[in-house]
């Protein structure tokens, strides 16, 4: 169970923001809340953004002097300019956009993106083809910080090289003639969290010396790739995406407006939540299931017909990137079904021949968005193996795949997400080094809170609040969406939509209504039911459909009501859970406590028969049966044969019993009561 923490609440410094504004003081609230906790903050988010304005000054960088001087002498030459870059969204934009700029600009210019199984980043023999051609200059875009190797061979073949990145030095850089990536240890620039397209974006403006010029004619890919690219939504980054996206749906890219009409933008608000779910994904596939040059194509393409067929066949290709990604996953939660043990390691690692290499990173994040641990989801071929790994907090996996190095040909990440080469022999010896780094350094870790903005009433939520939140877009990682906690809602209808593959919930409280929409359950997993008190996390939205014109929300969380207060008890028991099945033995006190008598495992028995797993184990904490006694229950019960080791829907599958089991003659059971003897 995730923890629900409240934001710290400002109240005079909201007062203040509100007696000024005449904000709604709710909104105050949130504001000062987040930070904005003065009338000079608050005037700097809202006010409009000026192109000049959106992404600072380019020549803050280090070495953007000497990428310049480089780059102009190579035009002036008519040098032959190669752009290298990446397969994702952020490289592609960054790609387009300065082949574009170049060739307005005249030169001699050429781009490649690698595909996913030469690998992320430049590679020798990929440019050994261009040096043949005679190219006198490489430009990265998204990657090279970490080219050691392929910066000698660019050297030795006399062909110079301008890196621009984003990502964390490690050890020493290559050699270039610039440099340009915010991250360098001596790099001097106030704002470091930007995406690849826009340190490229900075390139094109140091090298046209009009950044509102610059920012016109390439803020919207820059804003694309920046949202794609999950890069905090403060400081110029979210002056970069306001001033984009109210010029999205008029850019003059015939390539990207041939996009939006795929994706559905006729009649749709396009805003982060479309961009995010819809538009990029159809970026993004091209990469991740054939190549980035469809993407790139697209987005460079001056001709409407051969626009309108590559959107076409991006949407195709996204439609199809969907359907083998949840086949994975399903073959992943069969894997995890045929042997539940797994579901005790503090990291899930999965495997699978000839899983597409593209889509197992999306897969990984299902998988830990379900089970909250980190994830790491290998596809074998052969002899090699190629990996994605995911995690929400806790654990960082860049010095977890450090320290099971010896077991991995490459790998490179940062602390959420990660990706990783092995020989397919050598992932048994992997998932051992994972398990000792986890025995040595993490005895326990949580998963991160979700942070709340405010604790309302279903009275507090108008159409007049609602409007006036829309100030604190965009929204996304750095200045995330109003997130708001309700207790105490009453369930007065379920009612399922699109087939049941999500629900449309109405609450009640204090005869007020709610409408809310849930994305995270289906109508058949759905853990609640009518006439349930439940706490609810929401966000919250104009409801134009259908002419309703009210409010609407979106769960983020549901649980019973009550468990909110109790949660932090609820999570010691949840630890205390996760150190049981890892082989440990609890104290006398605590194992009294999760020991089951007779009492309890009927009461799980019959919560198991009418309920989902997640409402019997709420329901039974509820009644003070401590969580970790409910899943030891739930395990013996298991061993017994009486429910299924598998879950469908959330719910237990009671097998057919001759004679009557004995719970006793369970490992566990066994266990529990060796333990409490030698005590």
């Amino acid at each position: 169970m995730k923890k629900w923490i409240l934001r710290e609440r400002q109240p005079d410094k909201a007062a203040e923001i509100a007696t000024v504004t005449g904000l709604s003081p709710l909104l105050c609230d949130v504001l000062a809340s987040r930070g904005i906790d003065s009338i000079e903050k608050a005037d700097e988010m809202f006010q409009p953004v000026a192109a000049a304005d959106t992404f600072g000054d380019p020549f803050e960088l280090k070495d953007m002097e000497k990428a310049v001087t480089t780059v102009q002498a190579a035009i002036t030459a008519n040098d032959p300019i190669l752009i290298f870059g990446d397969y994702d969204c952020d490289g592609i934009t960054a790609t387009v956009m300065l082949v574009q700029y170049l060739e307005a600009a005249g030169a001699d210019v050429r781009w490649y993106i690698p595909t996913r199984t030469e690998g992320y980043g430049l590679n020798t023999e990929a440019l050994q083809t261009f040096v043949d051609e005679g190219v006198k200059l490489v430009i990265t875009v998204d990657n090279g910080i970490s080219a050691n190797t392929e910066a000698e061979f660019l050297q030795k073949s006399g062909v110079k090289l301008v890196i621009t990145d984003h990502h964390q030095p490690s050890g020493d850089l290559p050699t270039a003639e610039a440099i340009v990536n915010p991250h360098q240890a001596d790099d001097t620039s106030l704002f470091k969290a930007t995406a690849g397209c826009v340190v490229a974006l900075k390139l094109i403006a140091a090298l046209e010396g009009n950044k509102a010029q610059v920012a016109e004619e390439f803020g919207v890919l820059a804003a694309l790739g920046t949202i794609a690219d999950v890069m905090p939504l403060t400081d110029f980054n979210r002056r970069l995406v306001r001033f984009a996206l109210p010029r999205i749906e008029h850019s003059e890219n015939l390539g990207l407006c041939a996009l939006l009409k795929e994706a559905g933008a006729s009649g749709t608000v396009v805003d982060i939540n479309f961009l995010s779910y819809k538009l990029i994904p159809m970026i993004n596939s091209a990469g991740r299931f054939t190549g980035a040059e469809i993407a790139a194509n697209l987005l460079l393409s001056d001709d409407p017909d051969e626009a309108k067929l590559l959107a076409k066949q991006l949407k195709e290709i996204n439609v199809k990137r969907r359907e083998v990604g949840d086949q994975i996953a399903h073959e992943a939660e069969r894997h995890l079904s045929d042997s539940p043990e797994r579901l005790s390691r503090r990291v899930l690692l999965l495997s699978g021949e000839g899983w597409h290499q593209g889509v197992i990173g999306i897969v990984a994040g299902k998988l830990l968005e379900k089970h909250g641990k980190p994830v790491l989801v290998v596809t074998t071929n052969g002899e090699d193996a190629k990996g994605s790994a995911r995690s929400n907090g806790g654990l960082s996996i860049y010095p977890l795949l450090t320290a099971c190095s010896e077991a991995l040909t490459r790998y490179g990440g940062h602390s959420r997400a990660g990706g990783f080469s092995l020989k397919t022999a050598d992932i048994p010896r992997f998932e051992e080094l994972i398990d000792k780094y986890c025995d040595d350094y993490f005895e326990s870790f949580s998963i991160d809170p979700t942070t709340v903005d405010a604790l309302i009433k279903t009275e507090d939520i108008t159409v007049n609040l609602l409007e006036q939140l829309q100030l604190l877009q965009p929204c996304g990682a750095g200045n995330p969406e109003p997130l708001f906690m309700l207790k105490g809602l009453v369930i007065s209808s379920v009612a399922p939509l699109k087939n049941g593959a999500y629900i449309s919930v109405t609450f009640t409280q204090g005869g007020k209504s709610l409408r809310a929409l849930c994305f995270r359950m289906g109508y058949d997993s759905f853990a609640y039911h009518r006439g349930d008190k439940c706490d609810v996390l929401v966000s919250l939205f104009i409801d134009d459909f259908a002419g309703r014109g009210g409010v609407s929300a979106i769960i983020n969380d549901i649980r019973l009501g009550g468990v909110t207060d109790l949660q932090d008890r609820y999570a010691a028991a949840e630890a205390a859970y996760e150190e049981f099945s890892l082989g440990k033995t609890p104290n006398e006190k605590l194992l009294e406590r999760i020991t089951p008598d007779s009492a309890t495992f009927r009461r799980v028995f019959d919560l198991l028969k009418s309920h989902t797993l997640r409402y019997a184990e709420e329901a039974a904490f509820l009644e003070k049966i401590n969580v970790c006694r409910f899943r030891v229950a739930v395990d013996i019960l298991k061993e017994a044969g009486i429910i299924a080791a598998t879950l469908t829907n959330g719910r237990a599958e009671f097998l057919p019993q001759v004679g009557k089991a004995d719970l006793s003659d369970t490992p566990t059971s066994k266990r529990l009561a060796a333990s409490l003897s030698i005590i």
